[in-house]
């Protein structure tokens, strides 16, 4: 949760400490990021900081917590779960969105952050509260829609929630993967990006629907 910020000023200091501690732990990785690392490239002092997040591994949350925030508001802001869409064109311009997103550089290399910090036990807490929230709230946002589909009316939340999960590994892939494990680069035009998406769709729609 963020903390109390009483003025706009405030707001900016915490917002650049967040964006500072991000590219460094980027750069350094966790382990070799200091809390005086931080001070040094965005000013203020320690005090600021604990005052902020307490920590070092509170920053890291925090940071975590506001890429999700912020991938949220982006895809409330670009889509309407309200609007008059058919379930085809919600996914698909779900799909857009989140591949943009996701296989952004800077979300593939925070991805690999949290992946390295995921091996190691005691920080294992960080890799679960990212993938618990992340997952929480992609799983929530489509299965709000998702409930309102007449043609999905005929599961319960389970089957829901298995369609959910399974759309969202499969849209990203191979090129998730191929860039957090094998590091390749990815250069996919738009109309392959199209493909893609409508061929994924219509494949886990016919199966689940049929």
């Amino acid at each position: 949760m963020k903390p109390n910020l009483e003025n706009r000023r405030a707001r900016a200091r915490y917002e650049k400490i967040l964006e500072d501690g991000f590219n460094l732990f980027l750069k350094n990785g966790y382990k070799n990021t200091s809390l005086n690392d931080l001070v040094a490239q965005s000013g203020g002092s320690l005090s600021t900081i604990y005052k902020y997040f307490e920590n070092k591994e509170g920053l890291f949350k925090a940071i975590a917590l506001d890429g999700i925030e912020n991938f949220k508001k982006d895809l409330e802001k670009k889509i309407n779960i309200n609007e008059n869409l058919s379930l085809e064109e919600f996914l698909f311009k779900f799909s857009e969105i989140y591949l943009s997103v996701v296989l952004s550089p800077k979300a593939i290399s925070f991805h690999r952050l949290i992946l390295s910090e995921g091996f190691n036990q005691e920080n294992r807490s960080i890799g679960e509260m990212f993938s618990k929230e992340s997952s929480s709230f992609l799983l929530t946002y489509l299965l709000e829609f998702l409930k309102k589909e007449p043609r999905m009316a005929k599961f319960n939340d389970d089957e829901l929630e298995f369609f959910t999960i399974t759309f969202i590994r499969t849209i990203r892939e191979p090129y998730f993967t191929n860039m957090l494990v094998f590091s390749k680069s990815l250069k996919i035009s738009q109309e392959e990006k199209t493909n893609h998406i409508n061929k994924t769709i219509k494949m886990l729609l016919n199966g689940f629907l049929s």
